[in-house]
């Protein structure tokens, strides 16, 4: 079970690394770290879960798992895990788990756990005393727990509530305080909700608005909406019916990709960028958050309109933390998440879709037209790559072939030049490296990689 405890999350393949078992384990363990971060002999959790096949049996044993500790708790069904956040306070909940993987394909999932004035359980932040909880408890104890919890928990009630109706309402007053009171053109959108459930809060926006919506929801067994197989559909739907530009959701629906009214994929990073300027428009000198592997136009941006860039390390855990540490106005990362200080610089899809909305209305151009200055410099997606040697030795393998630029190692290895920079890191949700390139045309991208690629695989 080692191998499930990763920086932001507990994360596998189910059923061989997350089952039933574990769930219940983990349900267990849970509820004894928030006895002892909240002091509460009879903590309240609010349990959240994705559409995936394995989430609602993990749920049950979740929730047999927490119950048996004598927690009380409230499922919310399937949600996204934006709302999961916004119940979890509204409940006023001593903790909070989310049963997703995220954007990983659909054999996998897991936890995302949240406790009341300490934060997510994460690396350095109670995921290795959580990790020991489970470990040290004997075989025979873990079973004969199991086994209560399977008998005299069976018929245990569980508080069901839909948060929905009510996360609605809180996306509305958000939008009023960002100066967004309602979207006069009549837009034409196309929606990728990659069977997650996105839908359950942008269906029912959507209406709200009078938008003009073509839902499609693609059975790829991947969640990955920056993974291109997945937005073919998309893409030939924008072109075939004209639409003014389409968006796609994660399984979890903390994350959304826009296509331009061509059907292109617009870079996350120039969303990012396209979005802080709203921000500095409306209240300059904002501070704005954004993680080290966003395009270097992110940070000219924010500085050349008089805000100020804070640069973190990849993961929304770290970069809530710092946003909330700095007071930022808003953040975002390259992969489509956009945290907002409105929503305790938590995510929120929708709030990004009404926002894109208002600016599309007031500048009175296309995406496409909106987007064009940013692409200054040419950046490829993430490259995984399954690198089997240790990470020290491999950053001090590349550091002794690229002499002369400036080197960091907030989150891996990042070395910046005058006219391109790359960064190498190990991924916290998959057995991967992640190598991000960016460079001032596609040509000098594609040399900079074969070097790169060149050192990596002679090692």
């Amino acid at each position: 079970m080692s191998d499930i405890f990763r920086a932001y999350d507990i994360r596998g393949k189910y059923p061989g690394e997350i089952n039933k078992k574990a769930a219940c384990l983990i349900g267990q363990a849970f509820v004894d770290f928030l006895k002892e971060k909240t002091k509460a002999k009879r903590p309240l959790i609010v349990v959240g879960r994705d559409k995936r096949a394995s989430s609602t049996p993990l749920f049950k044993s979740l929730a047999r798992g927490l119950k048996s500790q004598k927690a009380k708790v409230i499922s919310i069904g399937e949600v996204p895990t934006d709302a999961f956040y916004f119940a979890f306070k509204y409940f006023k909940a001593g903790g909070g788990i989310m049963i997703t993987a995220s954007h990983n394909p659909s054999k996998w999932n897991g936890f995302k756990m949240i406790v009341k004035s300490h934060g997510f359980v994460c690396q350095g932040q109670g995921m290795e005393k959580l990790k020991s909880k489970i470990r040290k408890a004997p075989t025979g104890s873990r079973q004969r727990r199991q086994q209560k919890s399977e008998t005299h928990i069976k018929d245990a009630k569980i508080e069901s509530k839909n948060i929905i109706p009510s996360y609605l309402n809180h996306i509305l007053k958000m939008a009023k305080k960002l100066e967004i009171q309602g979207v006069p053109k009549l837009f034409k959108i196309g929606v990728e909700f990659l069977g997650g459930v996105a839908f359950k809060v942008i269906k029912p926006l959507v209406k709200k608005f009078s938008l003009k919506t073509v839902c499609l929801n693609s059975s790829t067994h991947s969640f990955d909406p920056l993974l291109p197989k997945n937005l073919r559909e998309l893409s030939k739907v924008i072109r075939n019916k004209k639409l003014d530009f389409g968006i796609a959701f994660d399984g979890d629906g903390d994350r959304i990709i826009f296509l331009d009214e061509k059907g292109k994929l617009v870079d996350p990073s120039s969303i990012l960028a396209l979005l802080s300027l709203y921000f500095m428009e409306e209240w300059p000198h904002s501070k704005i958050v954004y993680n080290l592997v966003c395009s270097k136009v992110v940070r000219e941006e924010i500085k050349s309109h008089g805000g100020v860039p804070i640069r973190t390390r990849v993961g929304h855990v770290f970069i809530k933390k710092i946003a909330e540490k700095k007071k930022a106005a808003f953040g975002g990362e390259h992969s489509g998440h956009y945290f907002f200080k409105e929503n305790g610089y938590s995510e929120c899809s929708a709030l990004v879709l009404l926002l894109m909305l208002k600016i599309l209305s007031d500048k009175k151009k296309r995406l496409s037209e909106l987007i064009e200055p940013l692409k200054r410099y040419f950046k490829g997606g993430e490259i995984n790559l399954p690198l089997h040697q240790d990470a020290e030795k491999i950053y001090k393998k590349i550091t002794s072939h690229f002499k002369g630029g400036k080197i960091d190692y907030l989150d891996g290895l990042t070395i910046e030049f005058k006219d391109w920079w790359f960064n190498l890191r190990e991924s916290q949700t998959e057995p991967l490296f992640k190598l991000t390139i960016e460079a001032k045309n596609k040509r000098a991208f594609l040399e900079k990689k074969k070097a790169i690629f060149s050192i990596l695989f002679s090692l």
